[in-house]
Formats: structure tokens, C-alpha cells, sequence
């Protein structure tokens, strides 16, 4: 995945249209790491949306060193995570319930 330097910086700027074509580039790896882990398209979606908000918010704290593709892969993993995290309770009173 080879994102073009402009886009990247105007995402990070706050340029709207910089943060869409971004997001339309980042949608297919986030999604087959939102499906590994999620059950409905909704959740996906959903998750992936968390996850896009948290890289433009980070976009400057971005390390150099590292592959933009990874960088986001984990941002992804790490809130599906920590949404797992968060419902962890609810999940097993559901599941007991049964």
C-alpha cells in the first residue's frame, strides 16, 4: 500500500478531501482486519470507523521508521480490542444466559 505524500500531509492538516481519499485507501486493509474479528458487516463498519477517527487524529505522532500499512493495522487490532475489552462483561452475561 504506497499512500502519496500530499495526501498524507493534508489529512493531516485537517484537509476534508486529503481525509477521503485517505479513508478510501485505507478501506480495504482495515475491512479484512475488521472481518478477521467481527461477525456482521455492521460491527465491521463500524469498528473500522473507530479506528480511521484515531488515525487522523494521530497522523503526527505517525513514527517515520515505520510502514504506514502496519502502523494501521495495529491502530485497527488495538481498538477492536479494546472494544472487546469494554464489552467483555456483557458478552459473558449474554452467553450464560443461553
Amino acid at each position: 500500500m504506497t499512500i502519496a505524500p500530499d495526501i498524507l500531509e493534508g489529512a493531516c492538516k485537517g484537509d476534508r478531501k486529503a481525509q477521503y481519499l485517505l479513508y478510501r485507501q485505507c478501506f480495504p486493509v482495515l475491512m479484512s482486519v475488521c472481518h478477521r474479528y467481527k461477525y456482521g458487516e455492521q460491527d465491521a463498519v463500524s469498528a473500522l470507523n473507530q479506528a480511521f477517527l484515531k488515525i487522523i487524529q494521530n497522523l503526527d505522532r505517525m513514527p517515520a521508521d515505520a510502514p504506514f500499512e502496519a502502523w494501521i493495522r495495529r491502530i485497527q487490532i488495538n481498538v477492536i480490542i479494546d472494544e472487546f475489552r469494554k464489552n467483555k462483561k456483557w458478552n459473558s452475561q449474554v452467553t450464560h444466559t443461553e
